[in-house]
């Protein structure tokens, strides 16, 4: 009787050390499994980091903890721009990039219809060839091009919620083939950013009438978006009457160059 007593007991104890055991084998493959994902992620960063270091200038190479800092801004600029797109699917077709522009176009101008603000008959929004079906787009643009028509709408869109008087131009650089456009501009004459294929500068101007406040408020919308954008240049001029050729005394004429800091497509 007391051989079964202590056989009980000892069953009971060893039951107990497995289950222990089994639980703790359990809770470290989960810590593996941890681990390694966090340290897939440091290689991941680790990588993108010294590709940043390698194209940074020389006071950057030295300060590690300054290409960190910069390289989370980049993340974070990242997930702005995949907020943006989640929802854009690129054209299959030139047909369908075609379609999609007019679409964006078309819904600007209600948008501004609706907002009672006025756009000039020649401007459209950098897409002239194509909304005047002067030509398909290249294949080899859609992808670019659906990225430049969401920019161009989401700038729109900002401007015209600033309530100006009337959008004058909009004009963007051009792609790869693309030329004799009255909306796009040289871009041989503009210093571009080009790291390691990674991240590039895409450029856009835009013209516009209306008041101090609207520009003011335009500003502040660009300033708040959550991907890397820019004010390169801004020029405030009057407008010259088309009759008369002498400086109107309407509300001044505001032109703006944006940067946009974009990720290569892969």
């Amino acid at each position: 009787m007391s051989i079964f007593k202590h056989s009980k007991a000892f069953f009971i104890s060893s039951f107990l050390v497995f289950i222990l055991l089994g639980v703790s084998f359990v809770v470290i493959i989960f810590n593996v499994e941890k681990v390694l994902a966090l340290q897939n992620e440091h290689e991941k960063l680790k990588i993108e980091l010294q590709a940043l270091i390698a194209a940074s200038p020389s006071p950057i190479k030295k300060n590690v903890s300054i290409s960190t800092e910069n390289l989370q801004k980049i993340q974070k600029f990242r997930q702005g721009w995949d907020r943006l797109f989640k929802d854009i699917e690129c054209s299959k077709t030139a047909i369908d990039c075609y379609l999609n522009i007019q679409t964006e176009i078309e819904a600007l101008k209600e948008q501004a219809r609706i907002a009672n603000v006025s756009i000039n008959s020649n401007c459209c929004f950098g897409f002239s060839k194509y909304l005047n079906a002067e030509k398909f787009p290249d294949a080899k643009n859609l992808q670019e091009l659906d990225r430049q028509c969401k920019i161009i709408s989401l700038l729109s869109e900002m401007l015209i919620k600033s309530k100006p008087l009337e959008i004058i131009s909009f004009t963007r650089e051009p792609l790869n083939g693309e030329t004799d456009s009255m909306d796009l501009f040289d871009r041989n004459s503009l210093v571009h950013l080009d790291i390691h294929n990674i991240f590039y500068s895409n450029i856009f101007k835009l013209s516009f009438t209306g008041t101090t406040q609207s520009l003011r408020l335009y500003i502040n919308k660009i300033q708040h978006m959550q991907i890397p954008i820019f004010i390169r240049d801004i020029e405030v001029s009057s407008q010259v009457d088309s009759k008369t050729k002498q400086f109107s005394s309407s509300l001044p004429l505001f032109s703006i160059t944006l940067e946009i800091i974009d990720f290569n497509p892969v």
